[in-house]
């Protein structure tokens, strides 16, 4: 691996290392004087410790961060490059004794690979993802292992009907042994982002890009394929986990709030702040009782409401227990909030959420957006006919089965709590009464038995014995419930067993 020749400059505190064949192009543009540059560009992101800067006049990005990561990065960045893969171009490289600037040249032709991914059709979808396989084989062999591999860090082109693509930002990642576990780590690091929604066809294929053929590709699922499914399921739930923890900070996606008597507060989605109504901030418990909202429940411990677009959910404090939880802040409120935003990062349809309040009394309130129509799965089978019901029972338990394997558990999950929309095959359902919901995404038994007596247990009266037990096979198929090396053993034997538990109860 030979590296390119890097000629060198000092300029102001500091020491610029310029490749050869990109000379011309930096003292043309006198990027030298990089903080006058800084000044003339667009802020692009802004980290702790690193920005980045575009220059559309001269088409270049600058990259601030700290010195310590800039040779890192710059040192894989010219490896890489010099190994023949195909990245964005670098220009140079500048220290300072606080901070350093990596120099890269625009490819105005190429954009993110996110951006083009959801304009294709399935076809070309599947193309990218096989060109992207064999990038990342590429990459592999050159023997890179990259720490922070996802799309975001690829660009792509259309080119005379194939794809063109480009890697970029390599701090995180150093010049090793490629092992078997790293490589499962890379191929599980690259589908983190689409993974729950990638199909069964969309994954081989990637596969079978990075592995050269589709019989190698089968042959790798069969020894393999449980592992890597585990390996992603775990690496993106933990993704989707942090995301979820940036509710209890302030910062660019939450902030917190407190009413106007100073009894209640909560924490509130930015993107959603002008749709709380000011009424309700004002005073939530007699706005709760006023002729302005429409009450949809009213039980001993909740009352539910409508008011115009938005569904506030109402958690009555019932005793000492509920000031204990207010105390440490641990509302059923907060609960809802935080796990609707886990099945949001999960993809799993629930109502947008809102915000949060907590009482000082141990009362909490929940806002999200109202479903409509919101017509739950009990009335639609009830009035359904029996053709619909098939229909919705099979879209069901597809629905069901991705809530499961996602590592998601509904602890009431009964028909009042799953709202339908649309028909046959276009059907969607929402989970609703998030407060219920527990997240394990190694995969529980007990909590997936659970949850499946409970709906079948609603489904009772619609569906015979034979189809609830298709329908519970079907919610259990592929559903990985060991942490290693099994999954749930005998689906038809657990449907049955459930069935009779059923029918004894």
């Amino acid at each position: 691996m030979i590296h390119e020749p890097t000629i060198k400059y000092k300029n102001r505190r500091i020491s610029w290392q310029v490749l050869s064949s990109q000379a011309t192009f930096f003292h043309e543009r006198t990027i030298a004087t990089v903080e006058q540059r800084i000044k003339e560009s667009r802020l692009i992101k802004k980290g702790h410790r690193r920005a980045v800067y575009f220059h559309a006049h001269s088409g270049f990005y600058i990259k601030q961060l700290i010195p310590s990561r800039a040779k890192i990065e710059w040192r894989n960045w010219t490896g890489l490059r010099a190994s023949g893969m195909p990245t964005v171009t670098p220009i140079a490289l500048g220290l300072g004794q606080q901070k350093a600037y990596i120099i890269s040249r625009a490819h105005d032709d190429f954009r993110p690979l996110y951006d083009t991914w959801h304009t294709l059709s399935g076809r070309l979808r599947l193309q990218l993802l096989e060109a992207l396989g064999r990038t990342i084989r590429r990459m592999h062999e050159s023997g890179y292992y990259h720490g922070d591999l996802h799309g975001g860090n690829f660009i792509v082109r259309t080119a005379l009907g194939h794809f063109d693509l480009k890697m970029l930002d390599f701090q995180s990642g150093s010049f090793k042994k490629i092992t078997r576990s790293r490589k499962f780590y890379n191929l599980a690091d690259i589908s983190l982002s689409h993974f729950f929604q990638l199909n069964t066809r969309e994954k081989f294929t990637f596969l079978k890009g990075y592995l050269g053929s589709s019989s190698t590709t089968k042959n790798f699922w069969r020894q393999n394929g449980r592992t890597l499914e585990h390996i992603i399921l775990k690496r993106a739930s933990h993704v989707a986990d942090r995301n979820v923890k940036r509710f209890r900070k302030i910062n660019k996606y939450f902030g917190r709030f407190a009413t106007d008597t100073g009894n209640y507060r909560g924490v509130y989605l930015k993107k959603n702040h002008d749709r709380i109504p000011d009424a309700f901030l004002a005073s939530p418990i007699p706005f709760m009782r006023s002729d302005r909202v429409e009450v949809y429940k009213d039980s001993r411990s909740v009352r539910v409401v409508r008011y115009k677009d938005i569904c506030i959910k109402y958690y009555k404090r019932r005793g000492p227990k509920d000031n204990i939880k207010g105390f440490l802040g641990l509302s059923k409120a907060r609960k809802s909030l935080r796990y609707a935003l886990a099945m949001q990062n999960r993809y799993i349809n629930t109502p947008e959420p809102f915000c949060f309040l907590e009482g000082k009394t141990g009362d909490s309130y929940y806002l999200c957006r109202l479903i409509e129509p919101p017509l739950n799965l009990t009335i639609y089978l009830r009035n359904a006919l029996p053709d619909e019901r098939h229909e919705c029972r099979q879209a069901l338990a597809v629905f069901l089965n991705r809530v499961f394997y996602r590592g998601v558990y509904h602890m009431d999950l009964k028909g009042s709590n799953i709202l339908t929309l649309g028909a046959g095959g276009k059907r969607t359902f929402y989970l609703i009464d998030s407060d219920e919901v527990v997240v394990r995404w190694q995969g529980s038994r007990r909590l997936l038995r659970k949850c499946l007596l409970r709906i079948t247990r609603g489904l009772t009266p619609f569906f015979s014995r034979q189809e609830l037990c298709d329908f519970v096979t079907q919610c259990l198929t592929g559903i990985i419930i060991m942490p290693h090396k099994k999954a749930a053993p005998g689906l038809v034997e657990q449907a049955i067993d459930i069935q009779n538990r059923l029918e004894r109860s």
